[in-house]
């Protein structure tokens, strides 16, 4: 990458799963680069698959899920390295089940996802992750919220 840092591969694709209230961040397991950092699931994208089938099949590798309404998606192009972000609405969390590339698995508070240790590449880009997620999920005001509004 630009910053001198060493990649697994020229491409790479991930999933933000949320329900517009929470995310799925999964925490490295000690085998991997990056351990103990919490992040999506998402890795290298093999020869010849696109990049949404990329990040399907390692989105089903280690948390056992690939589905949801695509929303979006972002690029980071560092270097020579490219990671596609795409971001799936869920209608509630699912159940995870973790690989040996996982330790620990969790639906984090969008506002408490700054709390925990991420990984650097996504730690850099939660804020813009945070501004598309609630762009799709606007805050439903209470009926007492919005007749305050509407009071002159």
């Amino acid at each position: 990458g630009k910053d001198g840092g060493k990649y697994w591969g020229k491409v790479g694709a991930g999933i933000i799963f949320t329900d517009g209230k929470q995310i799925l961040l999964l925490k490295r397991a000690e085998s991997g680069d990056n351990f103990g950092k919490w992040s999506v699931p998402g890795g290298k994208v093999e020869k010849g698959e696109t990049f949404i089938d990329g990040a399907r099949r390692e989105s089903e590798e280690e948390c056992g899920h690939s589905s949801g309404q695509q929303f979006g998606y972002y690029d980071d192009v560092d270097g020579r390295f490219h990671f596609h972000t795409y971001f799936f609405a869920v209608e509630k969390p699912f159940e995870i089940k973790l690989s040996s590339e996982h330790s620990e698995g969790k639906w984090i508070d969008l506002d408490d996802v700054e709390k925990y240790n991420l990984h650097p590449k996504f730690k850099e880009n939660w804020s813009s992750f945070k501004e598309k997620i609630k762009k799709r999920f606007p805050k439903i005001k209470s009926f007492s919220e919005w007749i305050a509004d509407k009071v002159i």
